[in-house]
């Protein structure tokens, strides 16, 4: 799933908000105080995730690309698979900034990846529609 949008407000400022929530998630779930230097590619914590249907699990999470202020990409996985997640900030003018969200959720296993794609399926308006309502929060954030 990808969607884009352009959004009014400062990029370095987009950018510092996923930094600041990554080193309090990284806090709250290993109760260990990091810095910005230590979110390098390759950091790795364990974390409690809720899937979809509600049911928790641990998932690996990993920082694979930090880029200030362009991109924010994470890597969370369990077992049922990898989900990548991105943000790509572009500048657009002085008061605006593009920002493009992706999610993909790479299986493991031939079940894994069939279920995906039909839920995916049923899902796929709601993850949209989750993705712009947290598009939208950042914005009130940054505005």
């Amino acid at each position: 799933m990808i969607t884009t949008r352009i959004v009014k407000g400062d990029i370095n400022a987009c950018y510092m908000l996923f930094i600041d929530s990554l080193l309090a998630d990284v806090r709250q779930s290993t109760s260990k105080k990091v810095s910005l230097k230590d979110l390098q590619p390759g950091f790795q914590y364990d974390k409690v995730m809720a899937n979809k249907l509600g049911n928790s699990g641990h998932a690996l999470a990993t920082v694979v690309n930090l880029e200030k202020p362009r991109i924010y990409e994470m890597s969370f996985l369990s077992k049922q698979g990898e989900t990548i997640l991105k943000y790509l900030l572009n500048p657009v003018d002085e008061e605006n900034f593009d920002i493009t969200y992706s999610e993909e959720f790479l299986g493991t296993g031939f079940f894994n990846k069939i279920n995906y794609k039909l839920m995916n399926v049923f899902y796929k308006k709601k993850n949209i529609k989750k993705a712009h309502m947290v598009l939208d929060h950042l914005e009130k954030l940054l505005n």
